[in-house]
């Protein structure tokens, strides 16, 4: 007799996005931000920004603290995190707002 072994297979939770009214994600701090703002990394290290809005997506560019950029879409909450999508020197990609004890990017007007 053959016993044949199944797959297993890895979940991750998919991200969905979810409108900016009511938003929530357990564990970080409140949104600040809205599709269309402009934003800047907080001055300090540069932030990621990730193919995908997960901490395990390929990291495709770098925003230097200081430097402004446009939020294309969002927010996603995965991986612990709330992720925008955004477009930083005709790149895009997700980037993390911060922790849960410090915004890494804040509004910009």
């Amino acid at each position: 007799e053959t016993i044949m072994a199944s797959p297993t297979a890895t979940m991750t939770a998919t991200p969905t996005l979810t409108p900016t009214e009511g938003f929530s994600c357990p564990g970080t701090l409140p949104i600040r931000l809205d599709v269309g703002d402009t934003a800047r990394v907080i001055p300090g290290p540069s932030n990621n920004v990730r193919s995908v809005p997960s901490v395990s997506g390929a990291k495709t560019a770098q925003i230097p603290g200081g430097e402004t950029f446009e939020i294309m879409d969002g927010p996603v909450c995965a991986d612990g995190y709330v992720w925008w999508q955004v477009i930083y020197d005709d790149e895009s990609g997700w980037t993390a707002q911060g922790d849960s004890n410090a915004y890494w990017i804040e509004p910009w007007r």
